[in-house]
């Protein structure tokens, strides 16, 4: 019996096994930071053969900016152009905080990729990416105001002073008053938004008024008013309607030259010789 040996060579080539992500999602109010949530295995291979070597964010709007670190205080990101943002590694990781911070008051959702480059030492980093949804929802930033007195003729338009200041001018976001006490019921006209009347309080409630009509808003009335009235202001965000808080103040109204009213409970009196 004859035995014969032969030795044979096998050589097994690294191979880039890619990074797993499972689902990214990022949701947060405007003029705060959005973290992402980033779930997934992260490295396939996991025997320490290969390592993440670089990630960004692409796609990130113009004006939106980037931060990275270990939580909410951390640094802006390096901004590389073209809405693509670096992400800096901790230690061959993803870092714990990634965050995106829209413009002041800006809300909307976009698309953001997020690309990760990993894979064996000397070979070409293999590309892992995963598109998100950002979404940054609206809210209702507020107005401020401080009225003064207002007079005027009957059957005239009559400035009402409120010198109110909106902090969001961009148009997305209305303001809603309430004015009480006019004291002539429902005989009073505005020339702005949507009023509604209610005769158990005498308040007129006049919603949908435009961030550049606050400045001209008036009323009209044929009769005679000589009272405090009360206001109460707040801002509605159109994209989903979430409201500010209330403000309140008074002015006093003069209006001259018209009908005097008659509360009602007098005007129902009938004298009795």
């Amino acid at each position: 019996t004859e035995t014969s040996t032969q030795s044979q060579t096998v050589t097994i080539s690294p191979v880039n096994s890619g990074y797993d992500v499972q689902n990214i999602t990022a949701t947060g109010d405007e003029d705060t930071k959005v973290q992402l949530q980033i779930t997934g295995n992260g490295l396939v291979d996991d025997d320490g053969s290969e390592s993440i070597i670089s990630a960004k964010l692409t796609g990130v709007p113009e004006g939106y900016l980037v931060f990275v670190g270990d939580d909410a205080s951390a640094p802006m990101a390096g901004h590389i152009g073209n809405g693509t943002w670096s992400i800096p590694l901790n230690n061959n990781e993803l870092p714990a905080y990634i965050a995106v911070l829209a413009p002041d008051n800006e809300s909307g959702t976009h698309t953001v990729n997020l690309k990760i480059y990993s894979g064996e030492e000397g070979e070409t980093p293999t590309e892992t990416t995963q598109a998100f949804t950002l979404t940054v929802n609206p809210v209702a930033d507020g107005v401020t105001i401080n009225p003064t007195q207002t007079s005027g003729s009957a059957g005239n338009d009559i400035g009402i002073h409120l010198n109110a200041t909106m902090e969001d001018t961009d148009g997305s976001e209305t303001v809603t008053l309430t004015l009480k006490n006019f004291g002539v019921g429902e005989n009073v006209t505005f020339n702005a938004g949507t009023a509604s009347y209610d005769e158990n309080t005498d308040t007129f409630t006049i919603t949908d008024i435009a961030h550049d009509e606050l400045g001209s808003l008036t009323f009209n009335t044929q009769y005679n008013v000589s009272d405090t009235i009360t206001v109460t202001a707040k801002t509605v965000e159109t994209g989903n309607n979430d409201t500010s808080g209330d403000v309140t103040a008074t002015f006093d109204v003069s209006v001259t030259g018209g009908t005097t009213r008659q509360p009602p409970s007098t005007a129902r009196t009938k004298t009795t010789p």
